[in-house]
């Protein structure tokens, strides 16, 4: 069948949703959206026609074919709404903090008892004891308080809108200054300049790459100048002929000219590192102590809630920012600012690093990985693998946290017997549980760090359980999707 007969065959939206009425299909949809699918895959299939050689549609033959096809796209179109979802993945990749998996895991208790509190209705600007109105940020005020000394504190809905509040707010038409060596780039090409300059602030780069002095700072500082922001490094380390300015040192400057010296810290960090075997990384109150008016950091990296960002700092800032109309725009709502506060909550206990999940693994001892990969290496069918070995690895903090992030693992490294290691990775991926891993060396790798008890059994049979399809499948690239379902 020729473009010109396929074009005309095509039938009506009418008639595709009286035939989708009459066989019940997708009736559970109100007629309006079922319309606008109906008109998406014909609009979808009115450019493939177009734009093929029409090598695929030449053996259509009637109108009948046309139809049974937009039949089938549209089953496939709704079956990829409905199951094209947010789910759950066993993180097998080594990775902690991983952006593309929702960076950090939250405490479960914590999570369920967020959604207890949001399904219903809940005080999240309402003082019950004195039946009055208050402010939904004084409990995360009063928890920083003790946790970091700061005056005052707010919560935003991500470290971008903590900048985009404070430039906002402080350096209209005014001038800001930023070392070369920060101007960094962080996660989907995002740079901390583009997002700084939506703002009317007008930013004045200096020093250079690698080296950067007090006097760069001071003689750059005018009658317009109101703040110096100074960026976390996190993710690399520029090493050799360099030269950084302290927030101790940029400080003492900002005292002298009254100045705001503002620090994007990244990720916040309200643990010592080196009790654990890292090396030391400055956190939250170290960034105070040493000077800082405000600072900012990320809620879902090390701090291990959801996504947000609390600003903290002098009040007589804060105070400002939370009077800018901008914040309404970028305040969190109460599933954010519930889940932060009960994570914050857990810092004040002496168990806290055991109960946040994320500084849980990072300060797993190595036994405890190998103990981990023991078992799931005990509990795995040997039948399935030319090679199954457990092996040591190097798993990373991630997430941007810092250039020093390795640490020390242990994997289950598996090659099957008669399916390719791609496809063996493509089966665990898409089934049901969504067990990622990573390959090397034509081998599966599976590191211990970042999977969860309860999961190790989960892993085991789901592999186990494709032992009937490792025996009919051969080396060959070809679809596996009608073995992945589950």
């Amino acid at each position: 069948m020729q473009k010109k007969e396929l074009f005309k065959n095509i039938p009506s939206v009418h008639e595709i949703l009286n035939f989708c009425e009459s066989k019940n299909i997708t009736k559970k949809y109100k007629k309006e959206i079922l319309k606008k699918i109906i008109i998406q895959t014909l609009d979808e299939l009115r450019e493939s026609i177009s734009s093929s050689n029409n090598s695929y549609f030449q053996n259509f033959e009637n109108k009948e074919d046309i139809f049974s096809y937009i039949i089938y796209m549209l089953n496939q179109k709704i079956n990829k709404l409905e199951n094209k979802s947010y789910e759950k993945i066993i993180n097998a990749t080594g990775i902690a903090i991983h952006t593309n998996f929702g960076r950090s895991p939250i405490n479960k208790q914590i999570s369920e008892k967020t959604v207890d509190i949001a399904s219903t209705y809940m005080s999240i600007e309402y003082d019950i004891k004195n039946s009055s109105r208050f402010d939904r940020n004084e409990p995360i005020k009063n928890i920083m308080q003790l946790l970091t000394g700061c005056e005052d504190a707010i919560v935003v809905n991500n470290n971008a809108a903590a900048l985009l509040l404070v430039f906002d707010t402080f350096c209209k038409n005014k001038n800001a200054l930023i070392s070369r060596g920060e101007l960094i780039e962080i996660g989907d090409n995002f740079r901390i300049l583009d997002i700084i300059s939506s703002t009317e602030a007008n930013i004045k780069e200096i020093g250079s790459t690698n080296r950067t002095y007090t006097n760069d700072y001071e003689k750059n500082i005018d009658e317009n100048t109101s703040l110096i922001l100074k960026v976390n490094k996190s993710n690399y380390k520029i090493t050799g002929f360099t030269n950084e300015v302290s927030t101790k040192e940029l400080s003492n400057i900002c005292k002298m000219k009254d100045l705001i010296l503002f620090e994007d810290l990244g990720s916040g960090n309200l643990t010592d590192f080196s009790k654990y075997g890292f090396n030391y990384e400055k956190n939250v109150q170290d960034i105070l102590d040493e000077g800082a008016d405000i600072v900012c950091f990320s809620t879902d990296k090390l701090i291990g809630a959801c996504q947000g960002s609390i600003i903290i700092g002098k009040s007589k800032y804060i105070q400002k920012l939370r009077k800018n109309p901008i914040f309404r725009a970028l305040r969190a709502g109460k599933t954010v600012i519930t889940t932060i506060f009960e994570t914050l909550k857990l810092y004040m206990y002496k168990d806290f690093n055991e109960q946040i999940p994320i500084l849980s693994m990072i300060f797993t001892k190595q036994e405890k990985l190998y103990e981990k990969a023991q078992k799931l290496y005990n509990l795995l069918d040997k039948n399935l693998f030319e090679y199954i070995e457990i092996e040591k690895s190097i798993a990373q903090i991630g997430g941007g946290v810092s250039s020093n992030t390795d640490i020390n693992s242990y994997s289950l490294v598996l090659k099957c017997t008669n399916i390719s290691t791609n496809k063996f990775e493509d089966i665990l991926r898409m089934c049901k549980e969504h067990i990622i891993g990573y390959i090397r060396d034509d081998k599966l790798i599976l590191d211990m760090l970042c999977i969860f008890d309860d999961e190790i059994e989960i892993i085991a049979q789901k592999i186990n359980s494709l032992k009937p399809m490792i025996e009919i499948l051969d080396k060959k690239d070809g679809p596996t999707s009608i073995f992945i379902a589950d």
